[in-house]
């Protein structure tokens, strides 16, 4: 319980020095709201005992009205400064729901991949969410709310104390007990949302996962063409069910407390209607001071009630905060004091003993064993094999994504853990199999930011390189047409091959010292594969290159071959190296090459024989 009060003030202080940093000035004005809250409904609960008493008192005419004028000139006065307080208020509220997003946003951008791929990580960006990307209702702008409406409430119930002197005192213990069974009906309630909050989460990760799948366009088409949407539905439904059955749960929750809630109130405010009727019946009191008394005794209910509500709120949002510093504060592997990858050149890049498990535990199941090798500048090295073999795993170590579970990454001699993250990104210039283009210009989509003058000569040398400047020129807009009709009405779109080429031009203007190719052409056919990788091979000469494929086509120009199974590395040599051993590459290329190779009659029919590799055969 001590650790659970620390972590609450620290959150609470957390945000409040947001806010404060954030927007010194409407920080400022948000808490004079305080007293305008305190004051006007003490004003609304004076007026009508002024203007008895007056009566009563047979007040002269002028008297009377320059009352009446003073009375309801302040009533107006504070009318208008709490409307302009409340939008004070509110500008610091979406000033921080919009900085919270932001610094959600800048940890996705920044955080290790493998954290972002993680199911953990996922679930922490999902219990994240509430807090960060709620808009103007986000907990981390409405504290403003809570801290504002508890300091008004107990101000209020000081000073209305102080009024209510003349009330038995009974009644007083009678409000406040009523108030604190209220408080702890907030607290079952707030318990029971947490672990509702904690038991749903799991379930919105399915269904926001099974939404990006009904709407991205790659796996939209799968759906359709393959018969999936009864499973999916099936799948969704079950996701569906398991969320309501937990909300249906908490609704029972809510509906028992909120009784007992209404129960509080109800004695609550028949004792101090009957006492104060009483009272005015054993003549101990007039009707204006039963009128101004019962005002104070309801709003005297209403600061205890408003604490109550606001320790509950404060405390609730708080809970929402740790969730949100959780998902900041998931370590990164390679830490910002690490240093810079400032190399002239990549003379070497070695894998020493590297391991690597998906799983957290130690003895989890390794997808990569016992990686050894060491690449020279400018060779160009083949990593193949069967899919699931660790190829795209090799590739992401390789690149940083991920940090070996065991062993070392070499560049250069230095340890890549011991690198600074981005200047090692620097180092790559990768083309994936799931490229990605953005909602923006052509010329931004290849540099990925916006066009400066300078980038015009470099823009069109990559293009013209890569083959496509022709196309872009030819394009009403050129460089500046969209991209990703999605977003964008107007936006152009380009086959396949045309994308792969867009990729190229990209690699081409980092001008990283090391090329990766992770499947780039696998949606592509054989022979626009051949020519894609040909001109890969003509524009990359000096530097080192990685090309990644289950297919053999990009084997023969290079200067080794990788051949990965089972997460090891099986066999290492030429490709005729590799076929005169006649191990997995050679079975894998005999495979390949019955359907890919041409004889003199034509391309042979599909299942007129087993596979085999003719002889003479060196090429598919």
């Amino acid at each position: 319980m001590e650790r659970r009060g620390s972590q609450v003030v620290s959150n609470l202080r957390y945000m409040v020095f947001n806010w404060y940093k954030w927007d010194k000035k409407n920080t400022f004005l948000s808490f004079l709201i305080v007293p305008v809250m305190i004051i006007l409904p003490t004003v609304n609960a004076l007026i009508p005992k002024l203007l008895i008493d007056a009566i009563n008192n047979h007040a002269a005419l002028r008297q009377f009205i320059w009352m009446v004028a003073a009375v309801s000139l302040v009533a107006a006065l504070l009318g208008w400064l709490r409307p302009a307080l409340v939008e004070k208020s509110l500008a610091l509220l979406r000033n921080a729901g919009m900085r919270y997003a932001v610094l959600t946003f800048e940890k996705l951008l920044h955080m290790d991949y493998a954290n972002l791929e993680s199911y953990d990580g996922r679930l922490k960006l999902e219990r994240c969410k509430k807090f960060a990307l709620g808009g103007d209702t986000a907990p981390g702008g409405m504290l403003i709310w809570s801290a504002t409406g508890f300091c008004t409430s107990l101000l209020g119930m000081g000073a209305y104390t102080m009024l209510l002197t003349r009330v038995n005192p009974l009644l007083l213990l009678l409000i406040i007990g009523m108030s604190a069974l209220e408080f702890l009906c907030h607290q079952a309630l707030r318990r029971a949302e947490l672990r509702m909050e904690d038991r749903v989460a799991p379930f919105g990760l399915r269904l926001e996962y099974f939404f990006r799948l009904a709407t991205a366009p790659k796996p939209a088409k799968d759906i359709r063409l393959t018969g999936a949407k009864d499973w999916l539905l099936f799948s969704m439904a079950q996701s569906v069910a398991g969320y309501g059955k937990v909300t249906r749960w908490f609704m029972g929750q809510t509906v028992k407390t909120s009784a007992l809630q209404a129960l509080c109130a109800l004695v609550r405010e028949a004792a101090a209607f009957g006492f104060l009727i009483a009272a005015v019946l054993r003549d101990k009191t007039t009707v204006a001071d039963f009128l101004f008394h019962f005002g104070l005794v309801t709003g005297f209910s209403a600061w205890v009630s408003g604490i109550s509500w606001q320790l509950v709120h404060m405390r609730q949002v708080a809970a929402e905060c740790q969730k949100f510093r959780d998902f900041l504060e998931i370590p990164d592997q390679k830490e910002k004091s690490s240093a810079p990858a400032a190399f002239g050149a990549i003379e070497r890049i070695a894998f020493c003993g590297v391991f690597f498990s998906y799983e957290e535990e130690e003895n989890g199941e390794n997808a990569l064993e016992e990686i050894n090798f060491t690449v020279r500048a400018g060779e160009k090295i083949a990593v193949v094999g069967e899919n699931g073999a660790g190829k795209t795993t090799l590739v992401k170590l390789l690149c940083g994504l991920y940090a070996p579970t065991r062993g070392k990454i070499l560049v250069n001699g230095a340890d890549a853990a011991t690198l600074e993250r981005e200047s090692y990104f620097d180092l790559f210039s990768a083309v994936f199999q799931d490229y990605t283009f953005l909602p923006t210009s052509v010329a931004a989509n290849i540099l990925l930011r916006e066009e400066e003058r300078d980038d015009r000569e470099k823009l069109e040398w990559a293009l013209r390189q890569a083959g496509l400047w022709e196309k872009i020129q030819s394009l009403e807009e050129g460089l500046q047409a969209k991209l990703i009709k999605q977003m964008n009405a107007e936006a152009v779109d380009f086959s396949g091959g045309e994308k792969q080429r867009l990729l190229l031009a990209r690699a081409l203007c980092k001008n990283a010292p090391v090329l990766i190719l992770d499947e780039p052409a696998a949606a592509l056919d054989p022979i626009a594969e051949e020519r894609l990788y040909a001109q890969y091979r003509a524009l990359m000469q000096g530097k080192t290159a990685f090309y990644i494929s289950h297919r053999l086509s990009s084997t023969q120009f290079c200067d080794r071959i990788f051949f990965l199974q089972g997460g090891r590395i099986a066999e290492v040599g030429t490709h005729e190296e590799l076929l005169a051993l006649q191990g997995g590459y050679w079975r894998m290329f005999q495979t390949q090459a019955y359907y890919y190779q041409k004889t003199g009659s034509g391309a042979r029919e599909a299942g007129d024989g087993m596979p085999y590799a003719a002889q003479g055969v060196t090429s598919v």
